[in-house]
């Protein structure tokens, strides 16, 4: 998803599918845990690439399909990683802070297509990505931290995406909604 012309072949054959395109949902995401001490300039590379000028290469190839359809909705999916820091989380967090700049920028250029632009930030989602990346005793800290006390479900994240993509919902512009179980709360 970090090349232009892998991101324009996606794009027209799922145009060529479905007869257009309404939603686009930017969630690839890529990076290798590391401090800076540790992280190769290859992987501070690939994750700037596929989680910031991936998002940016689909939606400028989406946008000109959206706005001679109308208008449309985007949604990335961004990572609390962008506003606070992790431990080993350097070259992810600072790619992914990147996409919630993107995000507002895309946002106030493109509201008078009627291509709306937002984005979710999940908190700790029960993924196998989640599992390789932290040990069950820093998810269970994690859980203990939150006050819903679990983590977030695929299910109820693709819920707010969908939530977004909503005609009703068009005045929801440029955000970037946490869906955390309330773990960002200062108390």
């Amino acid at each position: 998803m970090a090349e232009a012309e892998e991101v324009k072949t996606l794009i027209a054959a799922s145009v060529e599918t479905f007869g257009g395109l309404d939603v686009l949902v930017c969630n690839a995401a890529s990076g290798k845990p590391g401090y800076l001490a540790d992280l190769s300039p290859n992987a501070l590379n690939l994750a700037w690439k596929v989680n910031a000028v991936g998002p940016f290469l689909c939606v400028q190839t989406a946008a000109q399909i959206m706005a001679a359809r109308g208008g449309g909705r985007i949604v990335m999916v961004a990572s609390p990683g962008a506003w606070r820091v992790f431990p080993g989380y350097l070259g992810v967090g600072m790619s992914k802070g990147a996409l919630g700049s993107l995000v507002r920028y895309l946002a106030v250029e493109l509201a008078p297509q009627n291509i709306i632009v937002n984005a979710v930030t999940p908190g700790l989602c029960d993924t196998e990505a989640l599992h390789a990346y932290m040990s069950q005793a820093e998810i269970e800290a994690y859980v203990a931290r939150t006050p819903k006390g679990r983590t977030v479900t695929p299910e109820e994240v693709a819920d707010l995406v969908v939530f977004l993509c909503r005609e009703k919902t068009s005045m929801i512009c440029g955000q970037v909604i946490a869906i955390d179980g309330g773990f960002f709360l200062p108390f």
